[in-house]
């Protein structure tokens, strides 16, 4: 996150920061075989990765959470682009030990640099968000509003 904010400040563009929640995966977990929380992550992880470019990073924090890092973007238009991407993906159904699991995530999405400047500041703008959409009944994105923290 660091170097790709120094590129955009250097060329002038922006950065999305995304983070994702799981909605309600400890129930989820809980309903499953033993061992078919963390097949469940992976297979989380690869519906993310698929809904991302190439040049995107996407990562796990811990715990039922992920991070996307979206260089070159052009504005929060293409945020909503790749949020709606990944609630549709999410929105199928999983199989998971022969079991059919259905499994939605809560977005919190911000935009360097008219979200915030400061790293510490972004994710928790975006953690905002995120526990926001989640308030909201999860299965949606909420973008950061600028003076959240």
């Amino acid at each position: 996150m660091t170097h790709a904010v120094a590129m955009a400040k250097r060329k002038k563009h922006v950065v999305g920061l995304m983070l994702c929640g799981l909605d309600h995966f400890t129930e989820t977990s809980r309903t499953l075989v033993a061992e078919s929380g963390d097949r469940l992550l992976k297979e989380a992880a690869d519906r993310l990765k698929k809904c991302l470019r190439e040049v995107d990073t996407a990562a796990r924090l811990g715990g039922d959470e992920f991070t996307c890092l979206l260089e070159g973007i052009n504005s929060r238009a293409d945020m909503e682009i790749v949020g709606s991407r990944i609630l549709s993906a999410f929105a199928q159904p999983w199989t998971i030990e022969k079991q059919e699991v259905t499994l939605t995530v809560s977005l919190g999405l911000v935009v360097y640099p008219l979200d915030g400047q400061e790293l510490n500041d972004l994710f928790a703008r975006a953690k905002t968000a995120m526990d926001s959409a989640r308030e909201a009944g999860g299965n949606r994105y909420c973008f950061s509003s600028p003076t959240a923290v």
